[in-house]
């Protein structure tokens, strides 16, 4: 009786290990066409999932244009990046050439977040990330089955009459 036990017992966890194996967590969940439609209710839409040479994939929005443009315009775009049919990365990057509205972008920065992770968490985004993008503050935690970091890069722009400090604040989800 003890050894039908023990065989029952290796063939449940065999049976569960076997079930499990293929389970998917994470932005490699959701497939690649529904990755790419996350943010077209906020203007971002994507011009659909396509595969590259060595199967690379991805999809990408247009910039949506922030703030009034004096000299330059900041702006908001939406990323999707994988292999195959597998999404790897979602991401949104807002790039400020005009610092005089950068908190305009940045808040706008932080709604397309907000967004974003509620389609794919159903929770809000946590505080300390809102903070972050806020302060332009580089950034990694978890958030249920998901990573995200944010990472700000600063540059110069030189042009005819100034050299500008620019800088973009990028999120990514995976």
């Amino acid at each position: 009786m003890a050894m039908k036990n023990r065989l029952f017992l290796m063939l449940a966890v065999i049976i569960f290990l076997f079930i499990n194996a293929d389970v998917k967590a994470g932005v490699d969940a959701i497939a690649p066409s529904e990755a790419c439609r996350l943010l077209d209710g906020i203007g971002l839409p994507t011009l659909g999932w396509n595969t590259y040479d060595d199967n690379e994939s991805k999809c990408s929005s247009r910039s949506i244009q922030i703030g009034s443009g004096n000299p330059f315009k900041n702006s908001l775009a939406f990323y999707v990046n994988g292999i195959g049919q597998t999404v790897l990365q979602l991401k949104l990057i807002v790039s400020v050439l005009n610092a005089t509205e950068s908190d305009k972008a940045h808040a706008v920065l932080k709604k397309a977040t907000q967004n974003l992770l509620m389609k794919i968490t159903n929770k809000p985004a946590p505080e300390n990330l809102l903070t972050a993008i806020s302060d332009g503050k580089n950034l990694s935690l978890k958030t249920g089955d998901f990573s995200v970091d944010v990472v700000r890069r600063e540059w110069t722009m030189t042009t005819d009459w100034a050299t500008i400090n620019c800088h973009e604040i990028a999120v990514t989800i995976y």
